[in-house]
């Protein structure tokens, strides 16, 4: 159970060296970890655009809730006369 966690730990010290004697060099892994994090970090720049916009949202229907929750008092005012 334990010897995942010591082989991906010790994953990147055996790749560096390993990167470093191929022809291509650093460039594989670098581009490797470029192409794993990019997901990441659209998904978190959607997410923070999207979660602005649901504020904006949010804001609009409590302005029209409060007009309609006024309108709605003034006509149950009217119509209990």
């Amino acid at each position: 159970m334990v010897q995942p966690v010591f082989y991906l730990n010790n994953l990147p010290a055996a790749a560096i060296p390993l990167a470093m004697k191929a022809h291509d060099g650093i460039i594989i892994p670098s581009a490797f970890a470029i192409a794993t994090g990019l997901p990441v970090i659209l998904a978190s720049i959607i997410l923070s655009q999207s979660l602005t916009q649901l504020g904006h949202y949010i804001g609009k229907m409590q302005q029209i809730e409060k007009w309609t929750r006024k309108t709605a008092a003034i006509i149950f005012i009217l119509a209990g006369t």
